[in-house]
């Protein structure tokens, strides 16, 4: 990705890219990339949390609280 982007720039090397315009280049491109390995993932481990239970959520504690209920829950179903 690095040469389509320095050839999209006109050939400028990686130490004259602009860090964030090669950053909205390349994002979408490594996602689409990946797109399949994320979908086998959430099929696999993925759990639905439903926006009021979050929003009760006050720690790092109450967050793994709800997040093993869920994978239990989604699990059992």
């Amino acid at each position: 990705m690095i040469g389509e982007y320095s050839l999209l720039k006109g050939g400028l090397t990686p130490d004259r890219f602009e860090s964030d315009d090669f950053i909205r280049f390349v994002t979408p491109k490594m996602m689409a990339h990946r797109r399949a390995r994320y979908l086998q993932l959430a099929a696999r481990y993925g759990v639905t949390l439903g926006a009021r239970e979050v929003w009760q959520v006050r720690d790092a504690a109450d967050f793994n609280a709800l997040l093993a209920a869920a994978y239990a829950a989604q699990r059992s179903a």
